[in-house]
Order: structure tokens, then sequence, then C-alpha cells
């Protein structure tokens, strides 16, 4: 079982307001991830120009190039993003079915908002936003394959300006990732937008520790040296 907190209560980072994950005492391990966010009371100036360099040289060359915002308030405008969905995810990507859920349940209802960018009439880049009371976070990404140089950021730029304007002081632009390079590459496109790293708590209870305890136990006799020894009759 596995429980995560906001990133932020009430304008206060979990991790300041409770000192550390509040279930440790009860047998919970913490799993604490690093939460970027970005700090909206400033004006949008401000805020921009603290973006890295190569972001804001990026964003303004995409609108240099012709691209402009939109903001998604139909469902017909919604699926249009929906090939952007496959070109970004591959195998992984989103059912049609799900993504109709997203737009009635989230975007519909005023409980997240989307940004389209437009290049020569085609939809090139969407950034999705989760919205609730002052707090924003940035929930989905999707991009024409091969990307449009510069349409992510502004995508995002976009969808952070208009939380801003809708009342949102914090934005969690997402988490800094350590494991796979694609995952890291994903954090470093996040991290280029200058959110102050704060830790999000999260904890994982073990339901079956003995099962669970076997499990690591056989992974890391499989991946041991021994057993990663080639086989001697093999002289391929």
């Amino acid at each position: 079982m596995v429980i995560a907190y906001p990133t932020i209560i009430s304008s206060v980072p979990a991790v300041e307001r409770f000192g550390y994950f509040p279930l440790k005492p009860f047998g919970w391990q913490e799993s604490n991830i690093v939460a970027l966010v970005l700090d909206l009371r400033r004006e949008q100036q401000e805020i921009f120009s603290g973006f890295d360099e190569s972001t804001r040289r990026y964003i303004r060359r995409c609108e240099r190039e012709g691209a402009t915002i939109q903001e998604v308030k139909d469902l017909e405008t919604w699926r249009r993003c929906y090939p952007l969905n496959v070109q970004t995810l591959g195998e992984a990507c989103y059912s049609d079915t799900w993504l109709d859920f997203v737009w009635r349940e989230f975007i519909e209802p005023g409980l997240a908002v989307s940004i389209a960018v437009i290049q020569h009439g085609q939809v090139v880049s969407v950034a999705t936003a989760v919205r609730w009371g002052t707090v924003g976070y940035y929930w989905l990404g999707f991009n024409a394959q091969p990307p449009v140089r510069g349409a992510n950021s502004l995508a995002l730029w976009s969808a952070i300006s208009l939380l801003k304007d809708l009342g949102v002081t914090d934005f969690e632009i997402g988490s800094l990732e350590f494991g796979s390079e694609e995952q890291q590459g994903i954090g470093e496109f996040k991290a280029r937008f200058r959110g102050r790293p704060v830790y999000q708590l999260s904890g994982t209870l073990r339901m079956k520790p003995v099962k669970h305890a076997l499990l690591e136990t056989l992974t890391s006799l499989i991946h041991s040296p021994r057993g990663s020894q080639p086989d001697p009759s093999d002289h391929t």
C-alpha cells in the first residue's frame, strides 16, 4: 500500500508542516520524491525571467515561427490532441476512453486546464494541469513527433500563466527523476523552469512482508555475479 501526501498543504510544503512522513511510526517506510514547486505570487515577467535561458529562448522562437496557443474548451479540440498521446507514449499511450474521462471529469468541470499549441493549423503540443484551490500540478504533456522545438515549453508556460490568473499561487511542475535515462531527461526538462525542490512525503506499507522479502532474495540471486556468468557450452 502506498500513500502520498500533497506536496503543498494550505500554501505550506507538507514536509515543513509535518517534518517527516506522518505514518512512519506505524511501520510505513518512507519513499519520498523530490518535487519542483514554482511560486506564482510574483509578476508573470519575473516568473518567466527566472526560467533557464534556453527555455526562454525556445519559447520566443516558437512564437516567432508562428505558433499560437489555444485553451481547450470543447471536446472536439481535446480529441484533436489524442494522436499526440500516441506519438508521445507509443504502446504505453492512454486509451481514447480514458482521455474522454479526463475531459468529462477534470477539464469540463474546471478541475483542470489544457493548453494546445497550434502551428500551421495542427496541434503540435498540449499541456494539461490540475488545479485545486490555490495549488496547481502539471499532469499531462503530449507532443507531435518529431517535436516542434519549444512547443512543449510554450504549452506549459501558457498553462502556468492561465492558472496564475485563476488564483493559483503554488504550481508543482513535477518531480526530479533519478532512475532511467529517459526519466532523467524528463526531470531535466522540468528543472529548466527553476522550481524550488521540495520533498513530497510518501510511504509504503508491505502488506505481506515475508513474501516481499522472499521475492527480493530471489531477485538478488538471479542478478548475482554467479547467476550472470555465461554458459560454458555457449561458444557463439
